[in-house]
């Protein structure tokens, strides 16, 4: 069960014991890279790519490299390398998991921050309500960042 998993869960089910959790708006990333979670989860820990077949034998993308901006300038060789952690794949938005950012206006998103490369981090808002926001990210480089543990301890020192 992940960490974001578990928040839900708890903030739905224990809902008795977090009474102030409806002062905030909840506001849940999903795992956008599932494939590339659980290879992580059952293989090699520090794969950073979706799990897309790009040949018989090269899979995956790195999905932060597959963006638009400055596609045209490739900063580094191993960037067009089908075997490297870093391929950033065939085109900007080639990958199914960038298309959210070609098209902002199929969905509502909101930027919750930056990532360590400076990227924007994007979450679906769930609530139209104004309130003070709570973010939970499921992951980074489809690599589960926080513990059951952690989320009990947040929901508590939040609420």
């Amino acid at each position: 069960m992940t960490s974001a998993i578990y928040i839900i869960h708890e903030l739905i089910r224990n809902s008795n014991s977090y009474p102030d959790a409806a002062k905030y708006q909840w506001v849940v990333v999903p795992i956008t890279n599932p494939d590339g979670y659980e290879y992580t989860r059952t293989t090699d820990r520090f794969w950073r790519k979706n799990r897309a077949p790009q040949t018989v034998i090269d899979f995956g993308t790195d999905l932060n490299r597959n963006f638009d901006y400055m596609w045209d300038l490739l900063l580094n060789e191993e960037d067009d390398d089908l075997q490297s952690e870093t391929y950033r794949g065939p085109n900007a938005f080639s990958e199914s998991e960038t298309l959210e950012a070609k098209y902002p206006d199929k969905c509502k998103v909101e930027t919750i921050g930056r990532s360590y490369e400076e990227r924007d981090i994007n979450a679906m808002v769930i609530n139209k309500q104004p309130s003070k926001k709570v973010f939970v990210v499921a992951n980074m480089h489809a690599r589960e960042w926080a513990a059951m543990t952690s989320a009990i301890y947040i929901i508590h020192e939040l609420i």
